[in-house]
């Protein structure tokens, strides 16, 4: 009998400093349950409306009106315009032609163009450019002041061009352009034979770099942050890289390199975001962030290839649009630094995405949905 109440009263002992413990660790360990960001329905518009009928929604005032692009691309046609936060179309058409679209111009044009028209989002004429022997690149919202260039037919050479039609200046490579970047007036540049070259408002080269590391040396994709402090790139096949320089001493240096896998033989998407702070890019089976400040990466595993990155990636979160087979994606939230929050599948051949501060456009092949970060 002393025996048993012995060892009763040791485990009552025992529970009561255990429920000691669990209560002080709770009071002191305690804290705020964090706000699940989630995504409120906002408004849907179908394309097949009275403005894809005209063309253009000439009733409205586009110049004092915030607008935002569009693109969709499906493999016969190109449906694209301008829309406000409010889901009114500016301009909603399709075309069979090449399209060069950016945040206040667009052209349409040939295969082997001889002559450019360049329109605004109500659908003017601003400018039309004779003889031309390339494809333009608009490059808008980047503090490049509206710059047109023409990437030359060979895609061996880059020209500037006035608003007059005029060739400002041309820069010629020692190998395909195979992606571009712009900034501040600059241009940056990768080329198939491994290079990367960042030109200055005249068009001179004021930085070059040879990649080299990998048996196949091609540039498949840079960026380079708002304040020209930052140039990324990914480079190669077996092994794909990737490379962050930083600005020093008027020139760039290397701060990060990391290998991201055998690679994909396609322009892979990188791209600054969260105000510069930190880079969202493919990689072999998914996306990788990496936070400059810290110099850590987070790699996120994902089934399918991913089609488009939000634009903005701020407020802690990321959006992407990730594409599978025979038309199913998925829309994919992310929260820093590296959590799955949200994954929405979707069925359509194309798709758009757009991120304005609180706001989200997704577009399908039908529809264009706005949503709205809400805290929760």
């Amino acid at each position: 009998m002393k025996k048993n109440s012995a060892t009763r009263k040791k485990r009552l002992v025992q529970v009561t400093l255990c429920f000691l413990v669990f209560l002080g660790y709770t009071l002191l360990a305690a804290s705020p349950v964090p706000e699940e960001t989630v995504l409120e329905k906002g408004w849907i518009r179908s394309f097949e409306s009275v403005y894809a009928e005209s063309g253009t929604n000439a009733g409205n005032d586009t110049g004092n009106t915030e607008l935002f692009p569009f693109e969709i691309v499906r493999p016969d046609t190109i449906r694209f315009g301008y829309f406000n936060r409010e889901g009114v179309f500016m301009m909603n058409r399709v075309t069979q032609k090449n399209l060069s679209l950016s945040e206040n111009r667009f052209a349409e044009y040939e295969a082997l163009p001889r002559s450019l028209e360049v329109k605004n989002a109500a659908d003017e004429t601003i400018s039309r450019f004779e003889h031309t022997n390339g494809y333009p690149l608009f490059m808008d919202g980047d503090g490049s002041n509206g710059k047109t260039y023409l990437v030359h037919f060979e895609q061996n050479a880059v020209s500037e061009i006035s608003g007059e039609g005029d060739v400002l200046w041309t820069y010629t490579f020692a190998s395909p352009i195979t992606c571009v970047a712009g900034a501040q007036g600059r241009l940056l540049v990768g080329t198939l034979g491994g290079t990367v070259e960042l030109l200055d408002e005249k068009g001179r080269r004021v930085f070059f770099f040879e990649t080299g590391g990998s048996r196949i040396t091609c540039i498949y994709g840079v960026a380079v942050s708002r304040d020209l402090s930052y140039i990324a790139v990914i480079s190669g096949l077996d092994d794909q890289r990737f490379l962050l320089f930083e600005q020093s001493a008027g020139s760039y240096r290397i701060t990060h390199h990391e290998f991201i896998g055998d690679g994909k033989r396609r322009p892979m998407r990188i791209q600054f975001i969260d105000n510069d702070t930190r880079l969202a890019f493919e990689r072999d089976e998914g996306l990788e962030l990496y936070e400059i400040k810290s110099r850590m990466s987070y790699q996120i595993p994902l089934d399918g290839e991913i089609a488009l990155i939000d634009n903005e990636g701020g407020d802690g979160l990321l959006f992407l649009v990730t594409r599978g087979k025979e038309g199913r994606n998925h829309l994919i939230g992310v929260k820093y630094p590296a959590t799955v929050v949200l994954k929405t599948p979707f069925q359509s051949e194309a798709v758009f995405l757009r991120r304005a501060g609180g706001d989200l456009f997704v577009g399908s092949d039908r529809n264009l949905s706005a949503f709205s970060l809400a805290g929760k």
